[in-house]
């Protein structure tokens, strides 16, 4: 009798524990579709979208999430305020361009990367590049110097410079 309470107590914990990380996978800001709301997404296509309507910069943060030290501190220490939450959901649309050593990317993330990096020749890690919805670069910024606030003042100047930036897709015809 024991044993059989002691099994049905193990599979009810690997049951709850299954289900807890499911849900945490779920809850993870950087898989939301939209790249809005000071969140990230993996999927150009949308944010590109978005921005054609909406006249935002894409923001594109090329990293390496699960290795690249100063690509770590620069979301911990911007990335995830709430202070840039806020600022980018009015100023932009973020796309992680991610190349981890042991996180698991899909084959078309991968390939739209791989051209993202091609295309924008990122010199190193982390590098943000800043571009129109027709992929126009019109600001760039390479590394991070543990400086939050200079990095948030350099970012905000070159959204700043954006031309077409609070115009939507009906206003610019």
């Amino acid at each position: 009798m024991r044993l059989r309470t002691t099994s049905l107590f193990a599979l009810a914990l690997i049951a709850t524990l299954a289900s807890c990380t499911f849900a945490a996978d779920k809850k993870n800001p950087r898989s939301e579709p939209t790249g809005a709301d000071g969140q990230f997404t993996d999927t150009l296509s949308t944010a590109v979208d978005q921005s054609k309507s909406s006249g935002k910069l894409i923001m594109l943060d090329f990293t390496g999430s699960d290795w690249c030290g100063f690509c770590i501190k620069l979301k911990e220490q911007v990335f995830d305020t709430k202070d840039f939450k806020d600022w980018a959901s009015k100023s932009l649309l973020l796309v992680e361009v991610d190349f981890p050593n042991s996180k698991t990317l899909s084959k078309a993330v991968k390939e739209q990367n791989d051209q993202l990096k091609e295309k924008y020749k990122p010199g190193g890690f982390p590098t943000i590049v800043f571009v129109t919805a027709d992929g126009t670069e019109v600001g760039r910024m390479v590394g991070y110097g543990s400086d939050p606030k200079a990095w948030s003042k350099e970012a905000q100047d070159i959204v700043k410079k954006n031309p077409n930036a609070g115009k939507t897709a009906s206003k610019t015809k």
